[in-house]
């Protein structure tokens, strides 16, 4: 079991919580998030009508989106690598 004294040093010591998370896994959960928000946008060009209005309407479209993005992003669509490459790049040039 793990104390709760590191739990409290681990949550708050952002350098610490960098090391827990690796560049792969903070990749995967940014496409998945850049897949929903462009989902999400692409239900605004849709055209109003009687359904597409109501907060349930936008409530399951919402829930709709992030299932789709979590399933597009577990197939290899080539945004991980161009994220982890433009982060990499980044890095390098911060320095």
């Amino acid at each position: 079991m793990v104390s709760p004294a590191y739990l409290g040093e681990v949550y708050w010591d952002l350098s610490q919580l960098e090391k827990e998370k690796s560049l792969k896994s903070v990749v995967k959960e940014f496409e998945v998030y850049f897949l929903r928000q462009f989902l999400k946008e692409a239900e605004k060009s849709m055209p109003e009508g009687l359904f597409n209005t109501s907060f349930s309407y936008k409530l399951y479209y919402d829930l709709f989106a992030s299932q789709v993005a979590e399933t597009l992003s577990s197939r290899d669509l080539g945004l991980e690598s161009f994220f982890e490459k433009a982060i990499k790049a980044y890095s390098q040039g911060a320095k």
